[in-house]
């Protein structure tokens, strides 16, 4: 086994951003599952779900930290 399949190790500027991101992730859903109900299409959903990652991301200015914009 060659050195090629070794784990990279994040750097604690890499683990603060996944972190980040995974909160706002956690705060989506959380969203989400609150806004679920039957008769909604998976459209309504996903379109719901956006708008919620648009507004988190913007309001807490996460997501150039997390794309790197």
């Amino acid at each position: 086994m060659g050195r090629a399949s070794m784990i990279p190790i994040k750097t604690e500027e890499e683990v603060a951003v996944m972190r980040r991101s995974g909160a706002i992730a956690q705060r989506i859903l959380d969203e989400v599952s609150e806004f679920v109900q039957p008769g909604l299409s998976t459209r309504e959903v996903d379109e719901f779900a956006a708008a919620c990652a648009l507004q988190l991301g913007d309001e807490r200015g996460e997501w150039a930290v997390v794309f790197g914009d």
